[in-house]
């Protein structure tokens, strides 16, 4: 049986086609482009803000909390739905990620008439090799948001005194580690 030249140079255009589209489609993938990847708050909700501003209303004598969300996504409850991107080695959430959300859902909150969410999403992506992870956190209450607002403020005023994190590693990367009476040995 003779193949025609002709056929073969179409079947090695299409194998290579396919392969150029494979490897397209798992690099563009990992940036949480597939659908059965998204959490179900997320499954049908539309972006709405990207890298957006918000400031809060004034509390506590005239301050207010400014940020800028990574993602805010439209859910099917009509509530907006925060997502954070972070890019570390670890596949770990922190706590600061949980304070940084909460505060941005109550600065949307209180300087907007948006509804917001009390589950966000820290999306996780390690590098190029590892497909990013979701992680669900329960936001903090606005209360105790403001409260922290106000514990930096008396913090910066030095009317109250820092508390260690307890945690090396954590002072360890201090920018106020010399100064730190409560500093944890090496």
């Amino acid at each position: 049986m003779h193949v025609p030249i002709q056929l073969l140079w179409v079947l090695c255009i299409l194998v290579i086609v396919g392969m150029v589209v494979r490897r397209w489609r798992k690099r563009h993938e990992a940036h949480f482009g597939k659908v059965t990847l998204l959490p179900g708050l997320l499954k049908h909700a539309r972006l709405v803000y990207a890298e957006k501003k918000f400031v809060s209303t004034a509390f506590n004598g005239g301050w207010m909390i400014s940020t800028r969300i990574d993602r805010g996504y439209r859910s099917s409850t009509e509530a907006l739905v925060l997502v954070d991107l972070k890019f570390r080695k670890t596949d770990v959430v922190y706590q600061s990620d949980i304070i940084q959300l909460s505060a941005e859902r109550f600065a949307i909150e209180s300087g907007s008439s948006e509804k917001v969410s009390e589950t966000a999403f820290v999306f996780l992506k390690g590098s190029a090799k590892v497909q990013g992870r979701f992680h669900a956190v329960k936001l903090m209450s606005h209360d105790l948001i403001k409260s922290l607002a106000e514990r930096h403020i008396r913090l910066l005023a030095g009317t109250e005194q820092p508390a260690s994190s307890g945690n090396k590693n954590t002072c360890r990367k201090c920018a106020f580690r010399r100064e730190c009476p409560h500093l944890v040995p090496r």
